[in-house]
C-alpha cells in the first residue's frame, strides 16, 4: 500500500526507509502496512488515522533535528582521535567547506583540508598530538519540508603537538546538513574564523574589526526550531485498526526513546555541576548500588564506597580557597539500548583546574558511560569509564607538559588496578558511525536504538494514546527548543543584538541587570541598549568580544509542555586585537522558559551567578588572580581602547532604575552578579532542582528564581528551630 500525497509537490517521507527501531526483515510501516488485506479488516476512524499520520511525521521530524546534532558531535569526537577516513564520511558527496576566502569541495578535499586544519598536515596521528575541537551552544533549525537543516556553532579549537607546538583558534560555525540517500549528512560547513594563536603568547584576534556573523534565525525560529508540517509532504495512509495500532506502537517507541535520552543527558550534565563543586554526597546519590567508576592509568573502584573514594581522588568534599575544579561535560551522544531499560552516552570532558592557588591545569578525557533505568523509573549511573587524553600545565601547554594521571593514596586505591594502554589511547565507541552505520575504528558492533513495544493501558483509545504521546513528544521538542534559545541569548548579548534579545523573552520576562531585574521585552531592550548603547554600527570598530558560550544545559521540562527550568554553564572567553585572551566562569542556575503562541521564550533569562573563576589575563591565567591589595600589587594597566572603539563603550550606567531592585532579593543575592564573595573566594552555587536519584536538597535550592526569597526564609527557620 502506498503512502498518499496531499496537496503539493513536497518531498516523500520515507518514514519506513528512516526507522531504525523496526527489524531489518519488515523495514517501514509502508511494508507493514502492505502486508495486511485492508479488506479483511475493520476500518479505523478518519480522526484517528489523519493524527496518527500526523503523529508518524512529527516523530520523523522531531528525530531529525538530533540526528544533526549527533552528527555534529560525531564530528568533534572523530577528530578527538584523528579518525579523518570516518571523518569525511559524514560530509555529503557534493559538499563544501567555506573557510575565510578558501573553497574546498568533495569529501577527499574536504578530508585533506581537515588534516591541514586541524592535525597539521599530519595524517598518521602520533602519541602526544592534539585536535580538539570544541562546538559549543548549538542552535540548530530544519527546514519546513523536513529534508534540510542549518545549525550555529561556537568553535574553541586546540591543536598541536607535545614537544612541538600548541596553538589556540576558533569563530564562528554556519552548517548545512541534509539528506543522501535518506541520511543525513554534513552539506556544508562555513567557519567564520575569529582568533587564533600560539599558546605562548595566547590567541588574538584575525582582524582589527571583527565582524558580525549573519543570523540564519531569528527568536521565533530558535524557539521553534521543527516548524509545522506543510501541507505539501506526503504522509503514509492508515486505513485499518492494525495499521493504526502499528503506528501507535511506533510513535511510542520512539518518543519514549527521546524521553530517555532527556533524561540520561541532564543526569550526565547534572553529574558535572556536582563534580565541580565537589558534592560527594549527590555524585554518589547519582550510582546504582553496583556502579563502577574506571579511571585509564589508575583502575576500577567499584560500588558506592569506591565511587566515593574515586572521587576524593581530587580531594575531600567542598571547594577551597583559590580551588578550581570546573569540568565540563561537552558533545554527549546518548544510545538506548535494546528494551529502554539501560542506556550509553559518550563524550568529552574537559577540565580546566586548579588545587590551589598558583597551579592550574587542562585535563581532557573521553568518557564512555553506562546507565541503567530502575523500577521507579528514574536513570542512575551504572558505570563510568574515564580515557584520559592529556593532562597539562596551564602555565606550560600542551607542547612541553603532558602529566600522567599521580597515584592514589593508599587509602584511595582502586579496587582492581589495570595496566594503562597509554596517553591517548583510544576508548572504543558505543554507537555506529552516524552515516555508515558500520561500527567506529574495530568498537563492537555499533548498538541500534531500539524499545519493546510498550502496553497500552486498559481500555486506553487511539484517541488518549495520541493524546499522550503527543504531550511526550512536545517536551522532548522543547527540550531542544530551549536549548537553541538558551544558546542564541549569549550570540545576541556578544553581538548587541538588543532587539532579538528581548524578543527571546516572553511578554512578562525577567532579566537582570545592574542591581535588579528589568520586565518585559520593552524594559529588557531599553536595558541592554542604554547599558551598551546602540552597539556596532557601520561607523564603529568592534575590536573586542566577549564570548558568552551557554553550554551543558539541564532542562526540565514541565510534564504538560508548557514550562520548564534551566540551567546552563557560561564558559565565558575574550577576544581582542590588542590583548590575549582569558577565560572566566560562571552559571545560569535559575533561568526558566515557557510556550508563548507556540515559541519557547526566557521566562526568566541571564540570571548568571559570576565569577566562579576569572582570568586576570592570559599570562596569568585563573591560578594568579590580582591580590586583595592593590598596593602589595598595582594591577597592570589594559591597551587604551583606540577611539571608536566599541570596548570604549562597554559597562555605560544605565539612566533608569530596575522594575524589582535587586536589594528586596537579599537571599538571592548571595552569589549573584557582584554579590560576595569575589573569586578567589568560593562563591555559593544555586540549584533549581534537588538530586536528582535521591532528592537530596542543596544548601542553596531555588526552583524558581521569583521565590527564592520565601524558600530562603524557611530554610532559615528550619535551622534555627523555629516553629
Amino acid at each position: 500500500m502506498n503512502g498518499r500525497r496531499v496537496a503539493g509537490t513536497g518531498t516523500a517521507s520515507r518514514i519506513g526507509m528512516a526507522l531504525p527501531c523496526l527489524k531489518r526483515a519488515a523495514l517501514g510501516l509502508g511494508l507493514i502496512f502492505a502486508s495486511m488485506a485492508p479488506s479483511a479488516v475493520q476500518a479505523v476512524p478518519p480522526p484517528a488515522a489523519a493524527q496518527a499520520e500526523r503523529l508518524l511525521l512529527d516523530v520523523e521530524r522531531a528525530e531529525a533535528l538530533r540526528r544533526v546534532k549527533r552528527l555534529q558531535h560525531a564530528h568533534a569526537q572523530l577528530m578527538q582521535y584523528g579518525l579523518w577516513d570516518e571523518l569525511a564520511e559524514l560530509y555529503s558527496g557534493t559538499a563544501e567547506v567555506i573557510s575565510g576566502e578558501s573553497i574546498v569541495r568533495g569529501r577527499a578535499a574536504i578530508k585533506a583540508w581537515l588534516i591541514e586544519r586541524y592535525g597539521g598536515g599530519n595524517g598518521e596521528p602520533r602519541p602526544g598530538t592534539v585536535h580538539t575541537q570544541l562546538l559549543l551552544a548549538p542552535v540548530v533549525t530544519l527546514s519546513s519540508d523536513g529534508a534540510s537543516a542549518r545549525g550555529r556553532w561556537a568553535e574553541l579549537a586546540m591543536t598541536g603537538e607535545h614537544g612541538i607546538r600548541a596553538d589556540w583558534s576558533g569563530g564562528i560555525l554556519v552548517n548545512d546538513y541534509a539528506k543522501e540517500d535518506g541520511v543525513w549528512k554534513i552539506a556544508r560547513v562555513h567557519q567564520y574564523p575569529h582568533f587564533a594563536g600560539a599558546y605562548e603568547t595566547g590567541w588574538f584576534s584575525l582582524t582589527p574589526d571583527l565582524p558580525v556573523i549573519p543570523y540564519h534565525f531569528i527568536p521565533s525560529q530558535a524557539g521553534r526550531p521543527v516548524p509545522d508540517l506543510p501541507g505539501s509532504v506526503e504522509r503514509p495512509e492508515i486505513a485499518t485498526d492494525e495499521q493504526l495500532t502499528a503506528a501507535l506502537a511506533e510513535s511510542e517507541r520512539r518518543i519514549a526513546a527521546m524521553n530517555d535520552e532527556d533524561a540520561v543527558f541532564n543526569l550526565q550534565n547534572v553529574y558535572g555541576y556536582y563534580v565541580d563543586r565537589k558534592m560527594w554526597d549527590d555524585v554518589v546519590d547519582l550510582f546504582t548500588q553496583d556502579a563502577k567508576f574506571f579511571i585509564g592509568g589508575v583502575g576500577e573502584y567499584l560500588g558506592p564506597a569506591g565511587v566515593r573514594r574515586a572521587l576524593e581522588l581530587d580531594g575531600p568534599p567542598a571547594l577551597r580557597y583559590g580551588q578550581v575544579n570546573d569540568r565540563l561535560q561537552l558533545h554527549t551522544i546518548v544510545t538506548i539500548l535494546p528494551g529502554g531499560r539501560e542506556a550509553r552516552a559518550r563524550g568529552l570532558q574537559f577540565g580546566m583546574l586548579s588545587p590551589g592557588l598558583g597551579e592550574a591545569y587542562w585535563d581532557l578525557a573521553t568518557f564512555e558511560n553506562r546507565y541503567a533505568k530502575g523500577a521507579d523509573g528514574k536513570w542512575r549511573i551504572a558505570e563510568i569509564r574515564l580515557s584520559p587524553m592529556f593532562r597539562s600545565d596551564y602555565y606550560e601547554g600542551w607542547a612541553r607538559s603532558w602529566l600522567s594521571p599521580p597515584a592514589p593514596a593508599a587509602d584511595l586505591a582502586p579496587d582492581r588496578a589495570i595496566p594503562a594502554r597509554g596517553a591517548g589511547a583510544m576508548p572504543s565507541f558505543s554507537y555506529p558511525h552516524p552515516v555508515t552505520g558500520r561500527p567506529i575504528a574495530g568498537s563492537p558492533t555499533g548498538l541500534v536504538r531500539e524499545r519493546a513495544t510498550p502496553l497500552p493501558e486498559p481500555g486506553a483509545t487511539p484517541e488518549a494514546r495520541i493524546a499522550a504521546v503527543n504531550i511526550a513528544l512536545s517536551r522532548s521538542k522543547a527540550f531542544d527548543a530551549i536549548e537553541n534559545v538558551s544558546s542564541a541569548l549569549g550570540y545576541y548579548l556578544d553581538d548587541f543584538q538588543w532587539e532579538a534579545f528581548a524578543d527571546s523573552y516572553s511578554v512578562d520576562g525577567w532579566k537582570p541587570r545592574a542591581g535588579g531585574y528589568y520586565v518585559g521585552r520593552d524594559h529588557i531592550y531599553r536595558s541592554m541598549a542604554q547599558a551598551y548603547m546602540a552597539g556596532p554600527s557601520p561607523t564603529m570598530v568592534r575590536d573586542t568580544i566577549r564570548e558568552h558560550v551557554r553550554t551543558q544545559p539541564v532542562i526540565d521540562v514541565s510534564a504538560d509542555a508548557k514550562s520548564a527550568r534551566i540551567r546552563t554553564r557560561l564558559l565565558l572567553y575574550t577576544i581582542s586585537s590588542s590583548e590575549a585572551g582569558s577565560f572566566n566562569s560562571g552559571v545560569y542556575p535559575n533561568d526558566a522558559a515557557v510556550l508563548e503562541d507556540g515559541v519557547w521564550k526566557l521566562s526568566v533569562g541571564g540570571a548568571i551567578d559570576e565569577k566562579y573563576f576569572e582570568s586576570r589575563n592570559w599570562r596569568d591565567g585563573w591560578a594568579r588572580p590580582r591580590p586583595r591589595s592593590a598596593a602589595a600589587a598595582p594591577a597592570e594597566p589594559s591597551p587604551t581602547p583606540a577611539p571608536g572603539s566599541l570596548s570604549r563603550r562597554l559597562g555605560n550606567p544605565v539612566d533608569f532604575p530596575p522594575d524589582i531592585p535587586a536589594s528586596s532579593m537579599p537571599a538571592r543575592l548571595r552569589g549573584f552578579v557582584r554579590g560576595s564573595p569575589t573569586w578567589p573566594e568560593i562563591k555559593p552555587m544555586w540549584f533549581a532542582y534537588p538530586n536528582p536519584v535521591s532528592g537530596r536538597l542543596p544548601e542553596n535550592h531555588c526552583p524558581d528564581l521569583k521565590t527564592c526569597e520565601p524558600m530562603a526564609a524557611e530554610a532559615e527557620a528550619r535551622r534555627s528551630g523555629a516553629p
